[in-house]
């Protein structure tokens, strides 16, 4: 039940956020860190792309592509439409299909059209998704001791960090 705050500016991480994790994006420059930090929630997460919640974003960045990831979207397909169908439809049998279907056509008759758009191209967002969406891994979350968090910061120079990790965690870090 504890706060979770990744530091990063990829925005492929806002897939994690949820109630208890947020994206920081510049931590704060007094003795709290987090006090005048700028955090991603859900609500930052939905304002940065048309309204799609964060687990639903890798279905969203399918169909719209990723400049930065190299990920060719579908060709003039609207960031609107692409937030309804992300929110609405689910992966099912190698196509997009809404979780409703008669209320996905009674509410969004027009994104209908770019749904099957998709699903005519089917090939397009499979692999685009493949490479968007957070992988299942097997791991173990487990509080790093001092001594490797330590070693870590020292060994990749992550100098402004030492401050943040030992506000966030209690630690008293020594750093030659």
């Amino acid at each position: 039940n504890t706060p979770i705050f990744i530091s990063s500016l990829d925005k492929d991480l806002y897939q994690c956020v949820n109630d208890r994790v947020h994206i920081v994006k510049k931590w704060g420059s007094s003795k709290d860190p987090l006090k005048n930090a700028e955090l991603v929630d859900i609500q930052g997460v939905c304002e940065k792309f048309n309204g799609t919640e964060p687990k639903h974003l890798a279905k969203f960045r399918a169909i719209t592509g990723d400049q930065s990831d190299n990920l060719k979207g579908y060709f003039r397909f609207p960031k609107k439409h692409a937030s309804i169908i992300a929110n609405h439809c689910e992966i099912r049998n190698n196509q997009l299909v809404p979780q409703e279907p008669n209320n996905f056509l009674r509410d969004y008759p027009k994104s209908q059209d770019y749904l099957d758009k998709i699903n005519n191209d089917y090939g397009t967002f499979k692999k685009n998704y493949s490479i968007m969406r957070l992988k299942d891994f097997d791991y173990e979350l487990e509080i790093p001791d001092r001594g490797n968090a330590l070693d870590l910061l020292n060994i990749f120079k992550l100098n402004m960090y030492k401050r943040e990790l030992n506000a966030l965690n209690g630690w008293d870090l020594y750093v030659d």
